[in-house]
């Protein structure tokens, strides 16, 4: 886990925080000016989610901008902290992602046991046939497999950057 998240995950964790920090410079920057942050930052979410989705769908399904948007939701509420109580939101958003993670563990479990099911279904539906055939096996493959891949890995290992990003940003580092 440690060397996943440190070593080969370096970039989307750096991304994390830069994510983060940049949620709570926006916040403060709405504070300061007597707005209300939630609405824009609901706005920016969806945005963010709808790009993901159709990239997701038709370009590449691991595309992370869709996880990004959700770890801003779950991170949204944090921004209103101090910088000595943002850190605790940490454990809290890691056993909601763990929950949110759980039910998809053992078609994770499927997959490691039966590797060459996933290459040949991918083989199959994107190395021959047409692009909208490529696309509905995306489809499919998204909601089954990939969503809850990515719910299972990217949720508990991201989040906490996120959340350090907004503590750099509160605490000046």
């Amino acid at each position: 886990f440690l060397r996943q998240t440190l070593l080969e995950s370096k970039a989307a964790a750096l991304l994390g925080m830069l994510f983060g920090d940049g949620l709570a410079i926006q916040a403060e920057s709405a504070r300061s000016k007597g707005r209300a942050y939630t609405p824009f930052a609901l706005r920016r979410v969806g945005a963010l989610a709808l790009i993901g989705t159709a990239h997701s769908f038709l370009l590449w399904n691991l595309d992370i901008l869709l996880d990004y948007a959700l770890m801003s939701l779950m991170v949204l509420p944090f921004l209103r902290l101090r910088a000595s109580r943002v850190l605790w939101a940490i454990p809290l958003l890691l056993l909601v992602s763990v929950a949110i993670a759980a039910p998809f563990l053992s078609l994770l479990g499927q997959a490691e046991q039966h590797p060459e099911w996933f290459h040949a279904w991918g083989l199959q539906h994107y190395g021959a046939g047409s692009w909208l055939e490529a696309l509905k096996f995306r489809s499919w493959e998204l909601v089954h497999f990939v969503g809850p891949m990515r719910l299972t890995s990217r949720l508990p290992t991201l989040l906490p950057f996120f959340i350090l990003g907004v503590y750099f940003w509160k605490t000046g580092l």
